[in-house]
């Protein structure tokens, strides 16, 4: 009976509670699933809120290097806008002193030609006055003959008017010993009369000559004042001559031309491109200083290397220029290899020699190296030369010029 009721007090009821139970064991397992996973859940966020918290300290970070960067930038900026205004400045100020320049240059030029033109009167002026001062040297010459001839005239009349005073002298004594003597005295009357007539036409050619001295005198005047003005005028057109000597140096002041000549002993091998050992030490040490202190003074960098030959043929049918000369300047191929087959292939040859040497010798890429062949066409004196029968060797027009010019 018991037993009964004890089943009857765990019936149903009991299967509730026993599932109650069990349903409250499962509800509590799963909320205490649940808090475990949130609690992971939350660490999880936690850690990537700790991720994302050094990332943004890190892009701050990089924002304010960026900002930094930004500012320096703008420092930068501002720094290269001020520069370039400066620049601009400076610009405009250079051309408004190349203005100033080129105005200075127009008025020089048209001064220099102002003063040719009066150079040029001056010229003709004492040209004229030269014409006049060899006229008036004439005129002084045949008149100082004149006189010469008049003084040489004068004395023999002076020395004949002394004869004659002594003669009268003597007719006056013999009038005194003989004053009976009229014939005597007629005779003497008669001479004395002749002698009067005389006299007054030696005083009348007297008068003559002092008129003529008068003449030449005033004419000697004249030629002094001549002569002084002309020494003026010639003082006055060496001074402006001087002047625009130096006006037209100043204006034409350009580099020299640097000549090396075969006939100095600064030679090649016959026929050849290949440097003498005197030659390759006279570039170095003379030639190469002498090019860098003239482009610094007149401020060019391009060098141009001329070669020129004489008449004398090569007498070679064959050459390899065309495919050597460029291997040749830029090193690849000896200078000794190149074969020319004419003069002009010679000249050229020898050109590119030259700058190679150069170059090695210590002008750098900053200068321009040009070779150039004039071969056999023209002459130590600039002119063009003239085909000859039979060309001979001539060591005077064998030579190596160097010129520096603009770009």
């Amino acid at each position: 009976m018991s037993d009964s009721s004890d089943e009857d007090l765990l019936g149903p009821g009991s299967d509730l509670a026993i599932a109650f139970s069990g349903i409250l064991i499962m509800v509590l397992l799963i909320v205490f699933s649940l808090g475990l996973l949130q609690s992971k859940k939350r660490s999880a966020a936690e850690d990537l809120l700790a991720a994302k918290a050094v990332k943004i300290d890190q892009i701050t970070q990089n924002v304010a290097a960026a900002h930094e960067q930004v500012d320096d930038l703008q420092d930068n900026l501002e720094e290269n806008k001020s520069r370039i205004e400066s620049e601009v400045e400076r610009a405009t100020a250079l051309n408004a002193r190349v203005r100033e320049l080129e105005e200075t240059l127009m008025s020089v030029r048209t001064d220099l030609n102002t003063k040719t033109d009066r150079l040029a009167i001056i010229r003709n002026e004492y040209r004229v006055t030269t014409a006049k001062q060899r006229n008036l040297q004439k005129l002084s010459a045949v008149l100082e003959d004149k006189l010469e001839e008049k003084a040489a005239t004068l004395a023999s009349q002076l020395e004949r008017n002394e004869r004659l005073s002594a003669r009268l002298e003597e007719l006056t004594h013999l009038l005194e010993e003989s004053t009976d003597d009229n014939q005597a005295l007629e005779n003497i009357e008669t001479e004395l009369k002749v002698e009067n007539e005389r006299l007054r036409d030696e005083l009348a050619d007297k008068s003559a000559n002092s008129n003529l001295a008068e003449s030449f005198l005033s004419e000697n005047q004249a030629l002094t004042l001549a002569v002084e003005k002309l020494e003026m005028l010639r003082q006055e057109y060496k001074a402006e001559n001087d002047r625009l000597n130096v006006e037209v140096a100043r204006l034409n002041d350009k580099p020299p031309i640097i000549v090396i000549k075969d006939a100095d002993g600064y030679s090649f091998k016959s026929g050849s491109a290949e440097l003498s050992d005197r030659l390759r030490v006279h570039l170095a040490r003379r030639t190469v200083p002498l090019i860098a202190d003239n482009a610094l003074k007149f401020k060019t960098y391009v060098v141009e290397v001329i070669g020129h030959t004489d008449e004398v043929p090569i007498g070679r049918r064959s050459c390899n220029l065309d495919g050597g000369l460029l291997h040749a300047l830029e090193g690849r191929m000896k200078v000794g290899g190149l074969i020319p087959c004419d003069n002009t292939g010679l000249g050229m040859a020898r050109a590119i020699s030259v700058v190679r040497e150069l170059r090695r010798a210590g002008l750098d890429y900053r200068y321009t190296l040009r070779p150039l062949s004039a071969g056999q066409t023209t002459l130590p004196n600039g002119s063009v030369a003239s085909p000859q029968r039979r060309p001979i060797e001539q060591a005077a027009r064998r030579r190596i010029e160097i010129r520096l010019r603009q770009r």
